[in-house]
């Protein structure tokens, strides 16, 4: 997520705090209205990817992301729920992506600081059945689309523009798809999210002087996927989740000088539509080759609100709409046992202009490597992820504060289980 920001800030509240400390009665609405008049607010999950969390199933994670052509396990909710109409039977499907992340900022006037809290994770849980036939199924999944979180230390050189980040982001997604063609299937469904988001953000010159904000909201999007294979070496498909709005209600809080304000707060916050176009192919039936593009808008975040009693403030955010890059291979031996390979490259998508710490954007490489196999009636797979953000250099960061070198590592780890009844 990012935090509150806005070139020249440092200077505005300065200005309120000292009339705050004269004057505490009139402090809590202007020292907010001016925070609200500097704000931004977003979540940070994967960077590369502004705030999506693209990581939703072990086997598609193993393939790169790629795998909105291939669907072909009860995680097709989330990555085209098209795939659905050629499942058979009832499935169930639950996976985890524990992921330990960190990210380096060396400031441009010297110093060195890192993220902590550096372990994290989400889990995905998919249930899907397909009506005898084939022609018609249902199913739903409960993903984390968006979230995760971000923490630097309170006396970073940035701390201006935010030090504390966290999205707490669920949705619980029905889909049908029907199958009208025995090579083509189509999908809808809509998509109930609920999300918790915390901000902390520096006001004054010590680390216990903060601006907190914690809120919460629930609102509804849509997903559809369409699947065409029309050999038995070639598939197509095509993936999209709506735009969507979240409106956190909540409380802000103010600590300045030893004093506290507590009032009622909300932020408005659009969220993006992504595009998956993907083409699978199969030379023989034991080898699997996907590659996807996976466009996600961006530029539809570009104006937030702030609402404070005091009044309402629109936020600026300027993002860049971006793509990734998936690729993915599998090989399924005569056992059942099946090996995948995949690397995916996420766009950068925050200018230097708007760049805050609390969205540590970089161009990001993705490489996995998994394993799946049978256990019984269950099937089990383990996968292995490495994340790479090659050095970003940002000047002209808001105030000039986030300037500097920001690096990126993560490790991962996407465990799945399923069965089919």
């Amino acid at each position: 997520m990012n935090l509150f920001s806005l070139p020249g800030w440092p200077a505005a509240v300065r200005r309120k705090t000292g009339s705050a400390l004269r004057s505490p009665r009139r402090f809590p609405a202007r020292s907010l209205l001016c925070l609200a008049a500097v704000g931004g607010l977003a979540a940070a999950p994967v960077w590369g990817v502004a705030f999506r969390v693209p990581n939703q199933d072990a086997r598609a994670v193993a393939r790169g992301n790629a795998f909105a052509a291939t669907a072909d396990n009860p995680a097709a909710v989330y990555y085209n729920p098209a795939g659905l109409a050629f499942l058979e039977g009832t499935q169930f499907r639950a996976s985890a992506y524990p992921i330990w992340l960190k990210v380096d900022h060396e400031a441009a006037g010297g110093g060195r600081f890192s993220t902590r809290d550096q372990l994290q994770g989400v889990a995905q849980v998919y249930f899907t059945s397909t009506a005898a036939g084939g022609s018609l199924a249902g199913g739903v999944g409960l993903y984390t689309p968006y979230g995760l979180g971000t923490l630097w230390p309170d006396d970073a050189p940035f701390r201006a523009l935010g030090t504390k980040a966290e999205l707490m982001y669920l949705a619980v997604n029905p889909v049908v798809a029907w199958r009208p063609r025995p090579a083509l299937a189509v999908a809808v469904g809509p998509s109930v999210d609920w999300g918790r988001a915390t901000l902390r953000q520096g006001i004054g010159t010590r680390p216990e002087d903060q601006f907190n904000f914690t809120g919460t909201d629930l609102s509804l999007a849509a997903t559809a996927g369409f699947l065409w294979r029309p050999h038995a070496r070639h598939a197509l498909g095509v993936s999209w989740r709506s735009p969507g709005e979240m409106t956190f209600e909540g409380t802000a809080e103010t600590r300045v000088g030893g004093l506290r304000f507590e009032q009622d707060a909300t932020y408005r916050l659009n969220l993006p539509q992504h595009l998956i176009v993907g083409w699978s192919f199969r030379p023989t039936p034991a080898w699997n080759l996907e590659v996807n593009v996976d466009w996600t808008d961006w530029h539809a975040v570009d104006t937030a609100t702030l609402g404070l009693p005091g009044g309402k403030t629109e936020v600026p955010f300027h993002w860049e709409s971006g793509f990734m890059y998936e690729f993915g291979l599998t090989h399924t031996f005569a056992s059942g046992t099946a090996l995948s390979v995949g690397y995916w490259y996420g766009e950068e998508t925050v200018p230097d202009a708007r760049y805050q710490p609390i969205v540590p954007d970089v161009a990001l490489h993705a490489f996995s490597a998994g394993l799946a196999w049978r256990w019984g009636a269950w099937n089990l797979e383990a996968v292995y992820q490495l994340g790479v953000g090659p050095t970003r250099t940002v000047r002209g960061s808001p105030g000039g504060l986030a300037d500097g070198d920001f690096t990126y590592l993560s490790h991962a780890l996407s465990l799945a289980a399923g069965r089919k009844f």
